[in-house]
């Protein structure tokens, strides 16, 4: 099944499909299901809705080819680059802290030996 030549064929329709069909076809050829249809439209004023000159213009907006395209195409890969280095924002300039004075302690009084 996965032999060289189904390989060179499926590359060939996709190249084809993707290099010729989608860039070239006529918008709105292909509708989607359900897509509106003015075909009531055109009966009231006394065409028949056989007759392709008084069929009602395909709306690109519904187009099956477009429609298939654009759910293929993916979103953009988010920017990961390096910002430019600067400066971000100015800080004010640190206040000096208060001369603090440490009474250091006590040297301890205590009594001596006995005087002999």
């Amino acid at each position: 099944m996965h032999s060289r030549a189904f390989r060179i064929f499926l590359l060939a329709v996709v190249g084809v499909w993707y290099a010729a069909v989608l860039p070239g076809h006529q918008r709105g050829v292909v509708q989607l299901p359900g897509a509106a249809s003015d075909a009531c439209c055109e009966r009231g004023h006394g065409g028949h809705p056989d007759d392709p000159a008084s069929a009602p213009a395909k709306s690109p907006r519904t187009c099956a080819v477009c429609f298939y395209m654009g759910a293929l195409l993916q979103a953009a890969p988010p920017d990961l680059g390096i910002a430019p280095l600067g400066l971000t924002d100015r800080q004010p300039d640190p206040v000096a802290p208060a001369f603090v004075t440490v009474h250091p302690p006590a040297t301890y009084l205590g009594r001596a030996p006995p005087l002999a």
